[in-house]
């Protein structure tokens, strides 16, 4: 019973985090927006030492006192009050489906290998305080600590103080991330069954037992939702937006710089008129300044962390010697668990038969997202042909416990075939009924 509300508690304590300074228009993308603001100001105080204890504290306190100020406008009230009832299906499906994976979540208490070895251990030492420049005394130093802090940050304000308090945040911030992908599917009887289905598809309990992979997903499913709305729907979408989501990118996992960098290199290269000159302009300078910025944290700031251990880890002696014959093993290998993992997992195997349903028969009216999809199909295969066969000593074992996690990790990007999809047969069906 005491678990069952400390559920409750902290979803409402994440609410808070996300539901101040509603739109009526955009209440899931608004959301998403509040909580990309949050994991950012949390990445910046993840510099300060102690911030742990009090950063949560201050951002709960801050939302409130903005909730005061809307609420003591009568206009802004009623305009509240509207919102919830307007949207109460989405406020119920959230907390029904939050309450019942945070219940599996919770009965399992089981961390995977590298949440125990790395990030469980940098969020033990942001929850006792110490600071982000002696992380250079933990064991692989080098892997973004964004996961651990915010981990810390939540362990000691739930109902009662434990640690899958902050892998209940990664639950709600998958979440909140798919609502956000699915309030494009404008009926609620298919928002519904979307978001259902995606979870009963998707759901196992490996990825959140403390690896950032979801963090990652949830980040490409909130980048597939704004190039939907920027690219298709035609829609603004604000550079603060643009900025808050490269910086993310940097922050969680190294595979999902180079997938950043992928997309990216397509839209300001190949897109032309997709977007304007000013907003690739923009997309590329943002993008290398803060690159430029996590690379000035480990090479400059942190220059012990380079001389202890390597930034990347990459085995370029093993890379340099290596001959056809390992090389013609190496791809075996990985080609095996590659095809393997995506037949394996109902998720990956529907995204890959949706997207070749998609490149074979889709007659979009936007010409430049069929050669986009190929385009990211094309470097995501290459980058994973690379990332593992270069990348361990035992090339067979990291494949075989990796892949699945590096796979979901990176796939998020391809959800968008399933909104252009559903336009399509929309527009056929509106077109049918005129």
């Amino acid at each position: 019973m005491t678990e069952i509300l400390n559920i409750f508690y902290l979803f409402f304590i994440f609410n808070l985090i996300g539901f101040y300074n509603l739109s009526k228009n955009s209440l899931s993308i608004k959301i998403t927006h509040n909580t990309l603001l949050f994991l950012n100001l949390a990445l910046f105080f993840s510099l300060i030492k102690n911030s742990s204890q009090y950063f949560l504290s201050i951002y709960i306190l801050l939302s409130i006192l903005i909730g005061i100020i809307l609420f003591k406008k009568k206009a802004s009230f009623k305009n509240i009050k509207s919102i919830f009832f307007e949207n109460k299906i989405y406020f119920f499906l959230l907390l029904f489906v939050f309450l019942i994976l945070s219940i599996d979540i919770i009965s399992k208490l089981k961390l995977g290998w590298d949440a125990q070895n790395f990030i469980f251990l940098k969020t033990l030492h942001f929850l006792n305080g110490k600071p982000f420049l002696s992380l250079v005394e933990l064991d692989q130093p080098h892997y973004s600590h964004l996961g651990s802090y915010i981990w810390s940050i939540f362990w000691n304000n739930g109902f009662f103080n434990n640690e899958y308090n902050g892998r209940l945040f990664y639950l709600y911030f998958f979440l909140i991330s798919l609502f956000s992908f699915c309030s494009h599917f404008d009926n609620k009887k298919i928002f519904i069954i979307a978001v259902l289905g995606f979870v009963l598809l998707f759901y196992k309990y490996k990825y959140f037992f403390g690896s950032q992979e979801i963090l990652n997903f949830s980040l490409f499913l909130i980048l597939s939702s704004t190039i939907y709305r920027r690219v298709y729907l035609n829609k603004k979408v604000s550079f603060i937006e643009i900025i808050f989501l490269i910086n993310l990118f940097m922050w969680f996992k190294n595979e999902s710089i180079i997938m950043l960098f992928i997309i990216i290199s397509y839209f300001v290269l190949f897109s032309k008129n997709l977007i304007s000159l000013k907003e690739k302009l923009f997309i590329t300078f943002s993008t290398l300044f803060l690159f430029s910025l996590r690379l000035i944290v480990y090479f400059y700031i942190e220059s012990e962390i380079v001389r202890n251990t390597p930034l990347f880890d990459y085995q370029f002696e093993k890379t340099f010697s290596i001959n056809l014959q390992i090389l013609i093993d190496n791809f075996k290998i990985v080609t095996y668990y590659f095809a393997g993992h995506i037949f394996l997992n109902p998720f990956l195997l529907l995204n890959y038969l949706v997207m070749i349903y998609f490149i074979i028969f889709s007659k979009t009216n936007h010409i430049m997202f069929k050669p986009f999809i190929i385009f990211i199909i094309i470097f995501h295969t290459i980058f994973t042909y690379v990332a593992f066969m270069f990348n361990f000593y035992d090339v067979k074992f990291q494949t075989q416990v990796a892949m699945d996690r590096f796979l979901i990790s990176t796939c998020g990007i391809y959800s968008l075939v399933y909104l252009i999809i559903y336009n399509e047969f929309k527009l056929k069906n509106d077109t049918q009924n005129i």
